[in-house]
C-alpha cells in the first residue's frame, strides 16, 4: 500500500491527511493558528507559525495513521490564496505575511489601474492589457499580491530593498521542504501578474514593467502536478519523513477542492464554504465576466482552465454568531459548538420570520467586487430571537451562493443538476439542506469534506507519481456520503427570498459606498 501526506494550510489551521493513492483519507490532524490584526482592515500570520503546524501535524498524522514513515511515497500541499510574503535569499521572512484577507492596500490598487477614460473603475487601457494577458483583473479593494508589493515597496522600502522572493502561502512551504522558490500556475495566476494565454503560462513583462515589480523577485511558475524535489533532511527530521520522498507543487485551496471533490471534468460545479466560499467548475477555455468579478484561473488540472466565483465570507460567519450570539443560546458559558448552531437551526422555520442576512463582514468579491459592502440583519423586530438569526444567517450566505451561482451558469451557458458541497460549511447537514432549497440543485456531501482540499492535494500528487495515469480518472475515485434534494414546498419562499436579497444590495450599494469608502 503507497501512502501520501498532504497538508491543507487553511486560513486558521493547517489539515494534514494520510491518504491513500486513491484519496481513502486513514487518518487526519489539524493544528491551529492566529490571525493578527495589528491595524483596522490588515490581516497577517507568522508563517513560521504555518511551518510549526505544518511538522506537529506530520507528526501527528502519522501517528494516528500508525504507519512508518518508510511507507510515506509523496508529499503534497494545497493552501490558501493571494499571500504576500516577502523573503531573504535563504527563505526567511522578512516580516508577517499579509493573506488574502488584507485589505491595507486599496490605495496603491486604484493607483495601479486607474486611468484617465474608465469602465468599472478601471482606466481602460489598462484594463484591456490585464484582460488580454490574464484573463482578469486586481480587484480595487486592494487585497491582492500585486498591490501588497505595491504598498511594501511604499511603506516598508527597507523589506523591499532585502527581499530575494515574494511568496504565497504555499510557496513558503514547498521552500521549507526541497529548497527551491516555486509557485504553481494557479498560485501565480492569482498575481494578476502571469500572462495565462494559451501556451504562454510565464509572468507577464507588459505587467510587471509599469508596476516596477522585477521578475526575479517571483517565484520559478510550474503546474501543480510538477515534482519540485525531494524532501530535504532538515524538514524530513522535523516532519518525522525520510528524506528524499517527492514533493509535489500541489494547488491553492480552491483549485485543490476542487479535484478533492472530483470535480474534474467541465462544468461539474462545487460549492465550498470554508472560512469564505467559492463556487468553481472546469471550462475547456477562458472566460471572464467583469461586471462580476468571476473569471476563469489556471487549474490544478494541466490543460483546462478553473472558473471561479469567490465570495469574502462563509463560515466566517458562523463563527461571528457562535462568538456574538452562542450567549444567548447557551447561557451557561460552556461555550457553543456548530453543532448546537445547527441544532438551533433546525427548530426554526424556513424564511426565519421575514428576517434577512447579508453576508458580507468584510466587503465582497463576486457577484459584485465591492470592498465595502457590509452584512447586517434586515426586517429585524421585537418577535425575533437569536435563533432566528442564526437562521437567517445559514440562509443568507446560501442566498449569496445562489447569486454567484446564476452568474457562473450564465458564463458556461449550462444549468446545473446537483452541487457537490465542501469545506467546514459541508459537515453541516443542516446547512446542506438549506443550501439545496435555495439554490434548486440537489447538494452532495462528502465523508469529512473539510478535508477537502487536503484529499485534492493527495490525488494531484498521485497523479504526478503515476499512481493515477489520467486526471480525469479521478472523478470515479471521489464519491459523495449522501444527497439532499431541494423540497418543493419552499421554492417560492425562497425564490422570494433571493429576489429582496439581490434587490437590497443594489438598492443600497450607494448607501454602503458613502458609509464605509
Amino acid at each position: 500500500m503507497k501512502y501520501i501526506l498532504a497538508h491543507d494550510l487553511g486560513t486558521s489551521s493547517n489539515k494534514a491527511i494520510i491518504a491513500r493513492a486513491d484519496g481513502e483519507i486513514v487518518a487526519s490532524s489539524a493544528v491551529p493558528y492566529e490571525v493578527l490584526a495589528p491595524q483596522p482592515g490588515w490581516a497577517e500570520q507568522d508563517p513560521n507559525a504555518w511551518w510549526r503546524a505544518v511538522c506537529r501535524s506530520s507528526r501527528d498524522v502519522l501517528a494516528g495513521a500508525g504507519i512508518a514513515p518508510s511507507e510515506v511515497v509523496a508529499l503534497g500541499f494545497a493552501g490558501q490564496m493571494q499571500g504576500t510574503l516577502p523573503v531573504d535569499a535563504k527563505g526567511q521572512p522578512l516580516m508577517n505575511c499579509l493573506i488574502w484577507l488584507d485589505a491595507r492596500a486599496e490605495r496603491q490598487s486604484r493607483a495601479a489601474t486607474r486611468g484617465l477614460v474608465r469602465i468599472h473603475g478601471y482606466g481602460v487601457r489598462r484594463l484591456a492589457r490585464w484582460l488580454r494577458l490574464t484573463n482578469g483583473v486586481p480587484t480595487l479593494a486592494g487585497k491582492d499580491p500585486l498591490a501588497k508589493m505595491l504598498w511594501i515597496r511604499e511603506q516598508r522600502p527597507e523589506i523591499w530593498s532585502a527581499t530575494h522572493k515574494f511568496l504565497d502561502a504555499k510557496d513558503f512551504l514547498l521552500y521549507r521542504s526541497t529548497g527551491r522558490f516555486v509557485t504553481s500556475y494557479d498560485c501565480g495566476n492569482s498575481t494578476w501578474l502571469m500572462d495565462t494565454r494559451e501556451g504562454r503560462l510565464c509572468w507577464a513583462p507588459a505587467l510587471l514593467r509599469p508596476l516596477g515589480i522585477p521578475e526575479e523577485r517571483l517565484p520559478e511558475l510550474v503546474p501543480g502536478t510538477e515534482i519540485v524535489g525531494g524532501l530535504q533532511e532538515e524538514a524530513a527530521s522535523a516532519m518525522g519523513l525520510r528524506a528524499g520522498i517527492p514533493v509535489v507543487a500541489g494547488a491553492g485551496d480552491v483549485a485543490s477542492m476542487t479535484v478533492g471533490t472530483g470535480c474534474v471534468r467541465d462544468h461539474e460545479v462545487h460549492v465550498a464554504i470554508g472560512t469564505s466560499a467559492w463556487i468553481a467548475t472546469h471550462v475547456p477555455a477562458r472566460l471572464r465576466d467583469l461586471s462580476s468579478y468571476i473569471a476563469s484561473v489556471c487549474s490544478a488540472h494541466p490543460s483546462k482552465q478553473l472558473l471561479v466565483a469567490h465570495q469574502e465570507t462563509g463560515g466566517a460567519c458562523v463563527e461571528w454568531a457562535r462568538a456574538a450570539l452562542g450567549r444567548a443560546i447557551a447561557p451557561t458559558g460552556n461555550g457553543v459548538t456548530y453543532k448546537d448552531l445547527d441544532t438551533v437551526v433546525e427548530r426554526y422555520e424556513p424564511g426565519a420570520a421575514d428576517l434577512l442576512f447579508l453576508p458580507w463582514l468584510n466587503g465582497e468579491y463576486a457577484p459584485v467586487d465591492d470592498p465595502w459592502a457590509r452584512a447586517g440583519f434586515v426586517n429585524l423586530s421585537l418577535r425575533h430571537d437569536a435563533g432566528h438569526m442564526i437562521r437567517a444567517l445559514y440562509e443568507g450566505v446560501a442566498l449569496n451562493a445562489r447569486w454567484a451561482l446564476a452568474k457562473v451558469e450564465a458564463l458556461i451557458g449550462l444549468r446545473s443538476e446537483s452541487l457537490r458541497f465542501a469545506g467546514g460549511g459541508a459537515a453541516s447537514e443542516v446547512w446542506c439542506q438549506i443550501l439545496a432549497d435555495v439554490t434548486g440543485r440537489a447538494i452532495v456531501q462528502f465523508e469529512r469534506p473539510q478535508l477537502a482540499a487536503a484529499r485534492g492535494a493527495a490525488l494531484i500528487a498521485a497523479h504526478a507519481l503515476g499512481l493515477i495515469r489520467h486526471f480525469e480518472d479521478i472523478a470515479g475515485l471521489v464519491t459523495g456520503r449522501a444527497r439532499y434534494e431541494p423540497r418543493l414546498e419552499h421554492r417560492e419562499l425562497y425564490d422570494e427570498r433571493y429576489a429582496l436579497f439581490v434587490d437590497f444590495y443594489r438598492r443600497n450599494r450607494s448607501f454602503y459606498r458613502r458609509a464605509n469608502a
